[in-house]
């Protein structure tokens, strides 16, 4: 019970930064025209997150 619990918390914290990084690299991009801007923005979220 205890370890099922676990594992999804783990989960939601790796997919939590995904899921920020892709709403506000999507915004950007569109915002700006360039779409590389998605791509640093993802990877930004996601090395601040681990």
């Amino acid at each position: 019970m205890i370890k099922g619990q676990v594992a999804k918390a783990v989960g939601y914290s790796l997919l939590s930064p995904l899921i920020v990084g892709i709403v506000l690299g999507g915004y950007y991009a569109l915002l700006s025209g360039q779409s590389k801007i998605l791509f640093q923005i993802l990877m930004t979220a996601v090395a601040n997150a681990h």
